[in-house]
């Protein structure tokens, strides 16, 4: 259990009849056993609104029975509120982190609409019309029916990061105004009887993933028109991502412009942040560090940045290669790699010697106290791109480090069986001595889409927001844990041979690894923690095969 003291506790809350098997209440407490058990997790508050006083009866009987929800209630953070009036929910909702729907199936979901009419993101089954109403990762996380654990780890991920409640809050009471206020809901049943059987019942039960322009975008693209001074401008969205992509045309003028949205820190949905560290990505980070790559050789051209009164970049239109496959190879991304790499080197100053000097004690100690320095560390030396202090994985070994930390503590509510595996291959890499070294700068997340050709045929690479100090061949390891991650069937000689082929130098080698594994493993967790666990089979997979081949390796000795 956290140590963490708090005053006001973050609430999970379930509505709904809660003796009514369907509505999955049992699945939830499953659940919360499960983060009950987890270690470094913020307190929570769990609300059970909903039912009569007889149903109230049975689920006390029941909460007396279970020992995690006996402790929470005794130390006041179960209530059983019963039924309540509809007027009164509205305020449930707002101070809810989160309102939970685990049905087993559900015809509708009225609970997620009121949430979400309320700001309040919803966590709930794939089933029924649930996964229609939330839009995953937007307004809300999905996962598997019935399956507790990934439960847990979503819970898990928004207490660790609150602010992901605050990101998504906007985009449920968007979605649900949009979609199901009474206005349009009138609007959608008068038209279904006046057009009769003609109507596409189809279309009109499909429910959109992604709304259409609102006016708060219809107000940047009219900023995108005074800038470039043209309003004939035609504006077509190329990206579902974070950010607002746009392609601007208008005859043979060509631009795409880039508007930096706010989103949470993948890092913070798995790890405790330090209290001086920012939990908060995109929006003035994302467009600083693209502007920090400004005068980089393979930046796209700007055309012209603005951090206010909302961040945006408009670049020179670059398309992507027509047989991407054959030209972007090993030997080409390790090139450009090097070539950013070379980019605005660290200078020897007090940040990168704090930096040298914290790598320096944990190495030594690989303590957990030393790895939140070295973090602080790492955070102002890579502050020099944005101005806030933010969590940087800068260190493959330190990666491996945290990670292992955490698994042994039971940090994530993981199978034993990847739990044991991926602590076995940890612990294989973990024998070689920590390389201390001046990190040099990275694209952060190399990978083919991020590979276009300028008018005049040059390589430029897209989304430097990502873009980071770290030591090792941190982009090529990406370019190969990606390559790992979308293959069905992965070859540990494969990808083994690929890093020897290009990397001939040991130590490299070693460290380009260690990125791919840490990678892996960040990778397959974030995925778990946002609703999806079939990452941690495939990460689990790919550390077997992994583990055998570096055992009889010289690399890791």
């Amino acid at each position: 259990m956290s140590s963490t003291r708090v005053l006001s506790p973050q609430v999970i809350l379930f509505v709904g009849r809660p003796t009514d098997l369907r509505k999955g209440l049992s699945l939830l407490f499953e659940a919360v056993g499960i983060l009950n058990e987890l270690s470094a997790l913020p307190l929570f508050q769990l609300w059970i609104v909903g039912g009569s006083q007889r149903e109230l009866n049975v689920i006390s009987e029941v909460v007396e029975q279970i020992a995690a929800l006996q402790s929470l209630r005794s130390n006041g953070r179960l209530m059983l509120w019963g039924r309540v009036e509809n007027a009164a929910l509205c305020e449930l909702y707002s101070r809810a982190l989160v309102s939970v729907i685990p049905s087993y199936s559900e015809e509708f979901g009225i609970v997620a609409v009121e949430s979400m009419m309320s700001g309040c993101p919803v966590v709930a089954a794939r089933t029924g019309g649930l996964a229609d109403i939330v839009s995953n990762g937007e307004s809300g996380t999905l996962f598997p029916p019935g399956d507790a654990s990934t439960l847990a780890a979503v819970l898990a991920g928004y207490l660790r990061n609150p602010q992901l409640r605050t990101v998504q809050s906007e985009a449920a009471r968007l979605r649900a105004v949009t979609l199901f206020s009474r206005s349009v809901v009138y609007q959608q049943i008068t038209k279904l009887y006046q057009e009769g059987p003609t109507v596409n019942r189809q279309a009109f039960m499909d429910l959109p993933g992604e709304l259409e322009p609102g006016v708060l975008e219809k107000q940047r693209l009219a900023r995108v028109k005074e800038i470039l001074r043209d309003e004939g401008l035609s504006f077509t969205r190329i990206t579902n991502t974070h950010h607002l992509v746009f392609r601007i045309k208008n005859g043979e003028k060509n631009w795409c412009v880039k508007f930096f949205m706010q989103r949470p820190s993948a890092q913070s949905l798995l790890f405790n942040h330090a209290p001086r560290l920012n939990p908060i990505r995109g929006t003035v980070i994302s467009y600083r560090r693209v502007l920090y790559n400004r005068n980089n050789p393979l930046s796209l051209v700007i055309y012209h940045a603005e951090e206010h009164p909302a961040p945006l970049v408009i670049f020179e239109w670059a398309t992507a290669p027509e047989d991407a496959t054959s030209l972007i190879t090993d030997e080409l991304v390790l090139a450009v790699a090097k070539q950013c790499s070379s980019y605005k080197c660290l200078t020897n100053d007090t940040a990168l010697t704090e930096y040298l000097d914290k790598l320096e004690i944990v190495s030594r100690t690989r303590e957990e106290r030393d790895l939140k320095e070295f973090d602080i560390a790492s955070a102002h030396l890579n502050s020099c791109m944005t101005g806030e202090w933010l969590l940087c994985r800068s260190h493959p070994q330190v990666e491996l480090l945290r990670m292992r930390i955490l698994l042994s503590r039971s940090a994530w509510p993981v199978p034993e069986a990847f739990r044991i595996r991926a602590l076995q291959l940890i612990e294989l890499l973990d024998k070689k001595e920590f390389t201390i070294e001046k990190p040099e700068l990275a694209h952060g997340d190399l990978k083919s889409d991020h590979f276009l050709l300028d008018k005049t045929g040059q390589i430029r690479l897209a989304d430097f927001e990502h873009s980071r100090y770290a030591v090792g061949p941190l982009d090529f390891a990406i370019w190969l844990s990606t390559s790992i991650w979308e293959k069905p069937q992965f070859s540990p000689k494969e990808t083994w041979d690929r890093v020897k082929n290009i990397i001939p130098e040991p130590r490299k080698q070693f460290l380009s690894i260690s990125w791919i594994v840490a990678e892996l493993l960040f990778r397959a967790l974030l995925a778990f923690s946002r609703g999806d666990p079939d990452g941690l089979a495939r990460a689990e997979r790919v550390f077997a095969g992994l583990g055998l081949l570096l055992f009889n390796n010289s690399v890791t000795r």
